[in-house]
């Protein structure tokens, strides 16, 4: 989704559990699930409107790397749309793969040999003005929203982002599962995992998280993945 700048005002505390009424629900065991399903509902309401612009198929994640581009004026590299757009390399790269494929951008040689460099093509040029007042209404509608909630929602995944940054959530479920199961549960063939100096040998939560992709979640079919069959971003080194 696009982003909004962070909101002015602090976030506040955890919201109490309710019992009842709007917000109530699963509590944070499900917050993956849940977080997921808000992302689905937004993302194809914007889908929805880039239909009602006659963008057929356009994808809401292309509008902040075709804005980007548009901006710099020059070819960028996949290093760069990441870093400007708040995205790992592999998910801007997955994501200028696609773009490519719809005859939005191109790939081209850069001086150093090891980058290419993206340019948008005429195609791309063309929706630009479209996009611009889609992004220009999207950005106004989610200001909006974000009035009718109790605190931020842009400013508290700004928060949510750099906490993981801080302490990935892998880690923090590691160091949950060491101190839940105690190495009672043992899962055959599991890798021993070092968490916090101590050698644990496969209780299941640090080891099926050993299945996930860093980069889009996806979950490998193989004991000792390297690379990423979804977005081809390598796994951490074990």
């Amino acid at each position: 989704m696009h982003s909004l700048p962070p909101a002015s005002e602090p976030v506040p505390g955890p919201v109490p559990e309710q019992e009842s009424g709007p917000g109530a629900g699963p509590g944070p065991e499900l917050l993956g699930t849940r977080l997921r399903h808000l992302l689905d509902r937004l993302e194809s309401d914007v889908t929805a409107v880039y239909g009602d612009l006659g963008l057929d198929g356009f994808r809401p994640r292309y509008t902040p790397l075709v804005r980007e581009l548009a901006g710099a004026g020059r070819p960028c590299s996949i290093q760069e749309l990441a870093r400007a757009t708040g995205v790992t390399h592999s998910a801007a790269s997955q994501t200028v793969a696609r773009m490519a494929k719809d005859g939005l951008v191109v790939l081209e040689a850069g001086e150093d040999a090891r980058h290419r460099m993206v340019r948008l093509t005429e195609k791309a040029e063309g929706l630009l003005p479209a996009l611009d007042a889609e992004w220009t209404a999207t950005a106004a509608a989610m200001a909006a929203f974000e009035t009718e909630l109790p605190y931020s929602l842009s400013r508290l995944v700004a928060e949510a982002l750099v906490a993981l940054d801080r302490r990935p959530m892998r880690q923090r479920i590691a160091d949950q599962g060491v101190a839940a199961l105690g190495g009672s549960v043992v899962v055959p063939g599991a890798r021993p995992v070092t968490v916090a100096g101590t050698s644990y040998e496969g209780g299941e939560p640090p080891c099926l998280l050993a299945l996930v992709c860093p980069a889009c979640d996806a979950v490998a079919d193989e004991p000792s993945p390297t690379v990423c069959v979804r977005c081809g971003g390598r796994f951490p080194e074990r």
